[in-house]
């Protein structure tokens, strides 16, 4: 008998009913994640949410995000702000442009990209980088 992975695990969430953030909070929970890590993010932020709502949650697309991976996201963690790779790479080009160094780390390093993005699309005074 084959042993489940980690992976098929965590899909087990989408069985679970949604989580509410609240959008206007004062503070703001930004991560980033990719499409195969989809159902482990959903967990980790479902599980958050559950004992703990009354903050803001702004995800981060790698870039490998489906649409239907946003619709999912919706439904799961209902008032989440998922700012696509396209829009964030557009204005941070805008950003950065006198700063061809930043500009250069942050289209080449993870970290940078969450270092700048995170940031720059925080709508409140305080955020938990959460990765």
């Amino acid at each position: 008998m084959r042993k489940k992975s980690f992976q098929e695990l965590t899909k087990l969430v989408l069985k679970t009913p949604y989580f509410r953030c609240n959008p206007d909070a004062p503070a703001e929970i930004h991560s980033i994640t990719s499409h195969a890590y989809l159902f482990m993010y959903i967990a980790a932020i479902k599980s958050f949410l559950r004992f703990y709502n009354d903050i803001a949650i702004a995800l981060h697309d790698d870039g490998s995000l489906e649409n239907k991976d946003k619709t999912l996201l919706e439904r799961h963690v209902r008032g989440i702000r998922i700012i696509e790779k396209n829009f964030a790479d557009k204005k941070m080009t805008r950003v950065l442009r006198n700063f061809p160094n930043s500009k250069n780390y942050r289209a080449t390093d993870l970290i940078a990209m969450q270092l700048f993005d995170y940031t720059f699309f925080s709508q409140t005074e305080k955020f938990i980088s959460l990765d």
